[in-house]
């Protein structure tokens, strides 16, 4: 019972609404971040997206893997 207690606390679930606005802002920044490199002249790396890597809806990480056209038909 104190596990499942626990469970609840905010550290371990966000409400969905909270998941949607920061999925939101992440794809916003990655778009931003993108457009600044193209402005730039440079290559858009990894290394401007590593605060965002594990966040947004889809993950980021997932549409960047190589596989990525395989992981759309799972």
């Amino acid at each position: 019972m104190h596990f499942c207690a626990g469970m609840t606390d905010d550290r371990y679930l966000q409400p969905w609404e909270a998941e949607f606005l920061d999925s939101a802002h992440v794809w916003s920044e990655y778009s931003m971040k993108q457009k600044e490199a193209n402005a730039q002249n440079r290559r858009f790396t990894l290394e401007d997206l590593e605060d965002s890597w594990d966040r947004g809806i889809p993950l980021i990480n997932t549409l960047l893997q190589k596989d990525h056209h395989t992981l759309a038909y799972d």
